[in-house]
């Protein structure tokens, strides 16, 4: 990708004499958010060619949205409202489409009384936007504020502008009834060939290093009341990963977030206990996890072509719960080992490339307990549960693929029924509270 750093240094230094301000709100992207970061960036690059345009900076604007309970920065309530309080021009809207596995982003400039002005859909070529046309467009959207091209910036093809009667923000078309015009016409960009066309989106694949915070609580139950309990004072840790792998992103809207994702995490805990004497005893234990899913990623906003509406994550697979005590441990106690089926269900709103949250549940299909329990209880019949909110994103001033952050608080519930081995022993229940933070690499 080319540097941005003087274009951009451009618009923040430049004095916009008779100049207009113009905003551009982050574009919609929910489902590969560097082609709208890359895309806002290149049209930035080629507004830089016009120091009478002021680029309003976006964190302010962000912060001026909660104020006046604005959900959105790119539609026309919001430029109305903050071209009436703010004194804002104009402002640019984008989002990132994608028909037939082709990208593109569609652009609509609205004016200072949330009128749109002109619509655009240009084509995302490896992801970017061709420089000659967001030279083109940086000329069209200069028009439409009613300026000049400087000479000593203006791009060789700043020629190309709308029509004349667009003239300054707020002034009415001659036929209010007409449709918004488009922006000048782009160049046919080329099409992909069969290796561009993998690149147009590209594989994404995500890795990330974790630490879990846990505690395990276990109780054994006779006719409602407790017989034993086993629980965790303290939280206890340990190490995981997990894997995130999408091949299909460059297919279309409906297979774009077909993939696999798989987890795995073990924690190491010392238990202790006082026996019959009154002695303190201790021995190890350890808490061994695995996930491995199908998982489905819908973005509404790429179906319904509207910004900030949260996506779905549908996930189906096999997930292993293991507690781990040495069979000669003096509590007594067994190994539970639950395997068995899961199908799980997230909402995720992705609130800008730094921040992604994501609250869901899963639901575990008959995860009995194990060999070692059945043999000393009886064989159960069980069920289980679990809560989960995720929070995670990319470190710096983009969302490109790169080093990024997780952490998630994770609830997981089993209940078991024995079908009785003398013991008296008819009920039981296990559950797992989990913090996990960690680091995550994304290309």
């Amino acid at each position: 990708m080319r540097p941005l750093a003087l274009p951009l240094l451009a618009l923040l230094v430049a004095p916009p004499a008779q100049g207009a301000t113009l905003l551009v709100p982050d574009f919609a992207d929910r489902g590969d958010p560097t082609e709208g970061i890359r895309a806002r960036a290149e049209i930035l690059r080629g507004l830089g060619a016009y120091p009478q345009i002021s680029i309003a900076p976006l964190f302010k604007f962000k912060r001026l949205a909660k104020r006046y309970r604005l959900r959105r920065l790119d539609d026309a309530r919001a430029a109305a409202l903050l071209g009436r309080r703010e004194g804002i021009d104009g402002l640019l809207a984008g989002a990132i489409r994608e028909r037939g596995g082709a990208p593109s982003v569609q652009l609509t400039f609205f004016d200072a009384t949330g009128r749109a002005l002109a619509v655009k859909e240009l084509p995302l070529v490896d992801g970017e936007i061709p420089p000659e046309e967001s030279q083109r467009l940086a000329a069209a959207v200069a028009s439409l504020l009613g300026l000049q091209p400087a000479a000593p910036h203006a791009p060789a093809e700043a020629s190309s502008a709308p029509p004349s009667w667009l003239g300054r923000p707020g002034a009415a078309p001659p036929n209010a009834t007409a449709p918004p015009p488009s922006l000048p016409p782009a160049a046919p960009s080329p099409a992909p060939s069969e290796d561009q066309s993998e690149t147009l989106a590209g594989p994404l694949v995500t890795g990330g290093l974790f630490v879990p915070f846990a505690l395990r609580s276990f109780d054994l139950d006779s006719g409602g009341q407790p017989l034993l309990h086993f629980g965790t004072d303290v939280p206890y840790s340990g190490i995981g990963g997990d894997l995130a792998v999408f091949p299909l992103r460059s297919k279309g809207i409906y297979l774009r977030g077909l993939g696999a994702v798989a987890e795995a995490s073990i924690g190491f805990l010392t238990s202790s206990f006082s026996d019959q004497s009154g002695n303190t005893v201790s021995f190890a234990s350890q808490d061994i996890r695995f996930d491995a899913d199908l998982d489905y990623r819908l973005s509404f906003a790429d179906v319904t072509g509207t910004a900030y509406v949260p996506g779905v994550d549908v996930r189906a697979g096999w997930a292993l719960f293991r507690f781990q005590v040495s069979p000669d441990n003096p509590a007594g106690l067994q190994t539970v080992s639950r395997s068995a089926p899961e199908l799980a269900l997230l909402v995720t709103e992705l609130l800008g490339p730094w921040l992604r949250l994501s609250l869901g549940g899963r639901i575990f299909i008959d995860p009995t307990p194990g060999a070692e329990m059945a043999a000393t209880y009886g064989p159960a019949t069980s069920s289980g549960f679990g809560l989960e909110l995720t929070a995670d994103g990319r470190f710096g001033l983009s969302a490109a693929p790169g080093l990024g952050y997780q952490a998630s608080f994770a609830i997981d519930s089993f209940q078991d029924h024995y079908g009785g081995n003398g013991t008296g022993i008819d009920s039981g229940d296990e559950t797992y509270d989990t913090l996990t933070i960690g680091l995550t690499y994304s290309y």
